[in-house]
């Protein structure tokens, strides 16, 4: 999930994955954020009108 900030959150199996293969330092520059195992993402979405 990309942030407005560029930050893009990752899951911490995948970013850990990452950092073992290219080191955190690269994982840092190119703007990737690990999360929690725990984190959810809850989306609400509406219908467009006349669509």
């Amino acid at each position: 999930m990309q942030l407005d900030d560029g930050r893009f959150l990752i899951p911490a199996n995948k970013y850990d994955a990452l950092v073992q293969e290219m080191g955190e330092e690269a994982i840092r520059e190119k703007k990737l954020e690990r999360v929690s195992e725990d984190f959810l993402v809850i989306a609400l979405g509406l219908p467009v009108p006349g669509g």
